[in-house]
């Protein structure tokens, strides 16, 4: 990968060559698919700049990019007992099928 021709003024869309804003793309577009009524997200987005050791025309420029979706709630439904356990639905295991390569089924 080469350096670049740095004909373009820096902005927010081609940092990294355009990679922090597809990254941005992509993670709005699940918060918009996610989001319940009443809920909210957050999208941070941090640019680290250094300068270059040795040079006076260079600068490093690194990004991170982060969202915080809020956390997805599960309920189950519990009947309290006479001796103040708690009961609720017996969890089914799925019947696993075991398949074998070798004539006969046997390994």
């Amino acid at each position: 990968m080469g350096i670049g021709n740095f004909e373009e003024k820096l902005c927010l869309s081609n940092v990294a060559s355009g990679n922090l804003e597809r990254e941005f793309q992509n993670i709005y577009r699940d918060i918009v698919g996610s989001l319940k009524h009443g809920e909210k997200a957050k999208v941070t987005i941090n640019l680290d700049f250094s300068r270059v050791a040795n040079t006076d025309t260079m600068m490093n420029l690194t990004y991170q990019i982060t969202a915080k979706l809020p956390p997805k709630k599960k309920a189950s439904v519990c009947q309290i007992t006479g001796d103040n356990t708690l009961k609720t639905d017996k969890v089914e295991q799925q019947k696993i099928i075991n398949m074998s390569m070798i004539e006969g089924g046997k390994n």
